[in-house]
C-alpha cells in the first residue's frame, strides 16, 4: 500500500525513502515464518536511521493494535484473481 497514511507515504513525505517492499519469506504451512522489509533510503533517510526504524515499528504496531482489515484482503484477492486470469491467458 503506497497510499495516504501508509509507512512509505511518510518516509517519502520526509524524503528518507524512496521505494520500501515488504514480504512474509515463508511460503509453506509452518507455525512461523521471517518478515523481511527492504527500502531504499535517500541520504537523508540513511542519516536518519533510527528515526527510520521506529517508524517501520511504530506502524508495525499500529497494524497490530488495528487488526486485520477486510479491504486489504479484498485488495489482495483482487490482485490475485487478476493475475491468474492474465497468466491463464497467455
Amino acid at each position: 500500500h503506497e497510499g495516504v497514511g501508509s509507512l512509505l507515504s511518510l518516509l517519502k513525505s520526509k524524503q528518507y525513502a524512496t521505494e520500501l517492499y515488504a514480504d512474509d519469506s515463508s511460503k509453506s504451512c509452518v507455525p512461523f515464518s521471517i518478515f523481511t522489509v527492504r527500502m531504499e533510503l535517500t541520504d537523508s533517510g540513511l542519516a536518519n536511521v533510527d528515526a527510520v526504524i521506529e517508524m517501520v515499528f511504530a506502524y508495525i504496531d499500529l497494524l497490530c493494535k488495528q487488526g486485520p482489515q477486510e479491504w486489504i484482503h479484498t485488495e489482495v484477492r483482487t490482485v490475485g484473481d487478476l493475475q491468474f486470469r492474465f497468466l491463464s491467458q497467455r
